[in-house]
């Protein structure tokens, strides 16, 4: 809001006062100006004031009376508060025995019988409407000391009276300068809403009639004028009932109750009509009857339902992962995320390689989001969970009776539904030959043809594909190469949760305060445990991992003892004892049959098994098919 602009009209001692208050209001977002002298000498001066953009006036005593009946603007008024009285009769006893104080008929609010009590002075009031008869005032008043503003001072003195200037504090002067500023900031913003008001009024298409308290015109849009067929400065200011024969809002103000969405007729359409008492403290004090065409509705209920429908298309086809919310500060995985970054940019195809569960999607949607593409839609599909006949309607469409059962209307394909965003293919290898010879048209044309239909239907996608078995998609027999390399125009591969070491903590822990704030457990990992991650080898990558903790958080929550070893065993028992022994020994190259490992490699694969699994030796000795003692000695 912009910074208030008051003008302070002084004279005498209160010049000094409010300059010195405008020093203590610094900080304010006020701009103060003072001007010194009677209001009555100084009327084009304070025009130009006004004119220059002062919002309100701040004056005490004759000089606030003038300026409220001279000038169109506010005027607040420094009043003299009981204690300036006293300190004014204080003064003027020492000058004289009769005492008169001079006030303005409109500021006589002082309870002057108080003042006398606590002062012990009897005092004469001396009231005045205006300064062209204080003269007389003061004259009749026979009083030998004169307590009062300026300008009776000024006519005291000149009588040749004793006179005591009475002004207030500074403090009294802010308040009154606060007081102004608050008052100017209300106006503005009573303004501002007038101005919406009128705003809304003015243009809203609906036709809107207000009437004021007797029932006459207040507010008549140019809604109304095409509703009702008559100008608004013909009617405006007329009694309703008089000036518009169709109109029955004096019956509904005149009854004070309300009437809601009925459908009237108006110049021959019809219309939904709203009447309104307008109340203020429990009294009616005018109506508003809105008018809405029949039409207009229906034409805005369509609207409504084809933005829903394409909100909720919008929302349903929708990346929501980022590149931030990958888990992980592995180099490997940071390398590829870089690259996938990268490969946003561009607007060539991308295939994704990775093993199950390495989060090809996950970078699919980041890979969208990260692209200029992102406004768009994020259409996605597993090509291995349909049939081949499903598959071919979904990723093309089909037209009205192309099959029985076929939607009514007929049905968009996604690379459709896809169109100025980008298509998700999922393990791709699993598209059928005669599949991918469409696939690669649709590709190649941007362009597709819906099942049983006879025209084109032309699109704007980005293809992202994945897969998480190359060796389909090299064989010529399952793969046609052509589309092989009109998909992998950029390659990226992410790589297996055992090549990123620290990882599987970090996504633990991630994957830990998920899941364990709904099962109430938040156990700690020692070096062992953590150890463990990250030696498994995750052949389910970060899917399996996230059951792993999954089933971590079910046997913590039954356990009250959180400790080391607590942790260990759960952790065990949810990737399996019989997976994790199996997964220890092929990575030491352990068989039963196999010729055996010579002795370092046996001393490291038991200390894995006794730190990992939690064996004792004799459970050690038995797997790895030696004698206690023989294991004894290799230990040594």
């Amino acid at each position: 809001m912009k910074q208030t602009s008051i003008l302070c009209l002084t004279y005498g001692p209160l010049y000094r006062l409010t300059k010195e208050a405008a020093v203590h209001l610094a900080e304010e977002q006020i701009r103060i100006s003072v001007l010194d002298g009677l209001s009555e000498t100084m009327v084009e001066e304070i025009r130009q004031r006004i004119f220059d953009g002062v919002d309100c006036i701040v004056a005490g005593g004759s000089n606030a009376d003038f300026c409220k009946r001279q000038f169109d603007i506010p005027v607040v008024e420094i009043r003299i508060s009981a204690y300036d009285y006293l300190q004014a009769i204080h003064r003027a006893r020492k000058l004289g025995k009769s005492i008169a104080v001079v006030v303005l008929e409109e500021n006589g609010h002082q309870d002057f019988q108080t003042i006398e009590r606590l002062s012990g002075v009897k005092l004469t009031v001396v009231s005045y409407s205006t300064g062209d008869d204080l003269d007389q005032a003061i004259a009749r008043c026979g009083a030998d000391v004169i307590i009062g503003a300026g300008h009776a001072v000024e006519i005291g003195r000149r009588m040749g009276k004793e006179t005591v200037l009475i002004y207030p504090g500074v403090e009294t002067v802010k308040t009154a300068i606060l007081e102004a500023n608050k008052l100017v900031k209300e106006m503005w913003r009573e303004r501002s809403r007038s101005q919406l008001t009128d705003a809304l009024i003015r243009y809203t298409p609906n036709s809107i009639v207000i009437t004021d308290e007797a029932g006459r015109i207040a507010a008549f849009n140019s809604g109304a004028e095409r509703a009702y067929g008559v100008q608004a400065h013909s009617v405006k200011g007329l009694p309703v009932g008089q000036a518009l024969a169709d109109c029955t809002l004096d019956q509904v103000q005149s009854s004070g109750i309300d009437r809601e969405n009925s459908i009237q007729t108006v110049g021959g359409k019809m219309y939904l009509q709203k009447q309104i008492c307008i109340r203020h403290d429990d009294q009616v004090t005018g109506a508003i009857e809105i008018l809405e065409e029949l039409s207009q509705i229906r034409y805005a209920e369509h609207k409504y339902n084809v933005e829903q429908e394409q909100k909720n298309k919008r929302k349903q086809f929708s990346a929501r992962t980022q590149f931030d919310h990958i888990v992980g500060s592995s180099r490997i995985l940071q390398e590829t995320i870089a690259e996938a970054k990268l490969f946003s940019q561009s607007e060539a195809s991308i295939l994704l390689m990775g093993e199950t569960g390495t989060g090809k999607e996950l970078f699919a949607q980041s890979i969208h989001n990260h692209s200029h593409r992102k406004r768009g839609p994020f259409v996605a599909i597993n090509c291995a969970a349909l049939p081949e006949s499903l598959l071919e309607s979904e990723l093309f469409g089909y037209e009205e009776g192309a099959f029985t059962g076929s939607k009514r209307g007929g049905k968009m394909g996604i690379f459709e539904l896809a169109d100025g965003g980008t298509i998700f293919l999922d393990e791709i290898g699993e598209v059928s030959l005669p599949l991918q010879a469409r696939l690669l048209r649709a590709l190649q044309e941007k362009e597709v043809m819906r099942i049983g239909g006879e025209r084109m239907y032309p699109f704007d996608a980005r293809v992202i594909a994945a897969t998480n078995r190359y060796a389909i998609l090299e064989d010529e027999q399952l793969f046609r190469r052509d589309l092989l390399y009109r998909l992998k125009v950029l390659e990226l591969h992410l790589p297996p949760l055992r090549e990123r070491g620290d990882d599987a903590v970090e996504l633990f822990y991630s994957f830990l305060r998920r899941h364990g704030s709904l099962m109430g457990t938040d156990a700690a990992l020692d070096e062992t445990a953590a150890t463990l991650l990250r030696r498994y080898s995750w052949p389910g990558n970060v899917r399996e991992l996230e059951n792993v903790c999954e089933r971590f958080c079910l046997y913590a929550g039954q356990m009250p003892r959180q400790d080391g070893t607590a942790v260990r065993r759960n952790l065990v028992r949810a990737i399996g004892r019989e997976r994790l022994l199996q997964d220890i020994l092929t990575q030491h190259g352990f068989a039963p049959g196999k010729p055996p490992l010579c002795g370092e490699a046996m001393r490291t694969l038991a200390a894995d098994l006794q730190n990992c699994l939690g064996y004792n030796k004799g459970q050690v000795a038995e797997i790895l098919g030696v004698s206690r003692t023989t294991l004894w000695r290799m230990e040594k």
